[in-house]
């Protein structure tokens, strides 16, 4: 029994390591051959379910998505210039589906949160390493599909040219922080016994990322541990609704608006305030991508205009916004993409109405934050979602 516990932990562990390298790590990016190794490891799991003879599929919102999913990329696929881009992306989706198929939510947060702990803990050290003991130089050094050069292995690297910003094991500081915040969400609201030096833990790793929205989800996280208060008084009741109104307002519009609250502040002139500058000083650089995105969606709202026409028409970073993004190369069916997290985010109905909208909210953020159209976790944390919903609404049916 012990020997098959063991065997079974393995194979979470392996998973999660999956799951870690097709989420964002810096080592995927090196060469696209890494990126679309994907296709082979989607390959094994359907061997897998032919071997097992799994040729039924539950009839559940996660399989309807994933249906919709499947109709929304192969009709883009015929109508525009085919792109690798269009299987690596379904093969993303199916891995995501199949994990969500095959293992309790339970487990997803129980592997996912550990795996966070054992990369903030190392990033963390890593970090300290780097600016600190100023031992950096030391450390191998890799460059990317992009050119980016960086130092570092495994569950931590850093880019040379910004070695304040702490970035773990993922290409970009805004990955790391990213990833630590689907971590607290699991400890705010699905984790039963929290652990508080997990979450100072997660937040420092926030912090060292110097990631702008990464500080403006820890204010939206902050709301959502505020939630858990139940105050008695009518009026605490009510000042505390206000001060989360408020604060979520406020992120909402620091998050569209930094670039021109810098600049009219002055801080932008600042060394540590220039860091958090987008990239552009004439306007925000995820707001002009939401533009450009929209734009082209308009141009052909039916069918889409695929990934090759959509990246060769960008001045800008589109995928950043990847809302938009996914509905100027899919079209219509690409508003499915945000429907998607919507649905899954309104059925958590364990918690309150407002929790629900904030959860909706920092989905949002994360997603528009930067590129997440093809990576692994962000498509698990979708039908992990409504996973939870199923369960929910099956523990109901079973008690009545």
């Amino acid at each position: 029994m012990r020997d098959k516990t063991e065997q079974t932990n393995i194979i979470y562990w392996v998973l999660a390591i999956m799951v870690a390298f097709y989420s964002g790590s810096a080592l995927s990016v090196i060469s696209s051959t890494y990126r679309n190794s994907i296709i082979l490891v989607a390959a094994i799991f359907v061997i897998i379910r032919v071997l097992e003879r799994r040729f039924k599929v539950t009839r559940t919102l996660r399989t309807l998505f994933f249906g919709i999913f499947t109709v929304m990329i192969l009709t883009t696929a015929v109508a525009t210039q085919y792109s690798m881009f269009y299987l690596r992306l379904f093969t993303t989706i199916y891995l995501a589906y199949e994990i969500s198929e095959r293992f309790d939510e339970r487990v997803l947060i129980d592997v996912y949160v550990k795996l966070m702990t054992l990369v903030a803990v190392v990033a963390l050290i890593g970090y300290f390493a780097v600016n600190v003991l100023g031992i950096g130089n030391m450390m191998p050094k890799f460059t990317n599909i992009n050119g980016e050069i960086y130092r570092g292995i495994g569950l931590f690297n850093y880019i040379e040219r910004l070695p304040e910003r702490n970035c773990a094991m993922f290409w970009e500081p805004g990955l790391f922080a990213t990833a630590l915040t689907f971590a607290l969400i699991f400890e705010i609201i699905y984790v039963k016994q929290k652990s508080l030096i997990r979450m100072v833990l997660f937040v420092a790793g926030v912090i060292t990322a110097n990631s702008t929205a990464g500080y403006v989800l820890l204010a939206l996280l902050l709301v959502l541990v505020s939630l858990k208060i139940e105050p008695r008084q009518p009026l605490v009741k009510a000042l505390l609704l206000f001060a989360q109104v408020t604060v979520i307002a406020a992120s909402i519009a620091v998050f569209l608006n930094l670039d021109k609250i810098l600049i009219a502040s002055g801080l932008s002139q600042t060394g540590t305030f220039a860091k958090l500058m987008s990239g552009t000083l004439s306007e925000s650089q995820r707001g002009r991508a939401i533009q450009d995105s929209f734009a082209l969606f308009m141009e052909n709202p039916i069918l889409g205009n695929g990934v090759e026409k959509v990246s060769q028409s960008m001045n800008y970073i589109a995928d950043t916004a990847t809302s938009i993004y996914a509905m100027s190369i899919f079209g219509i069916l690409g508003c499915s993409y945000s429907v998607f997290y919507i649905v899954g985010g309104l059925r958590q109905h364990k918690v309150n109405l407002l929790t629900r909208i904030v959860l909706i909210i920092i989905i949002f953020g994360i997603l528009n934050k930067e590129p997440h159209i093809d990576l692994l976790f962000t498509w698990v944390f979708g039908f992990f979602l409504l996973k939870v919903a199923e369960e929910n609404r099956n523990k109901i049916v079973e008690e009545n």
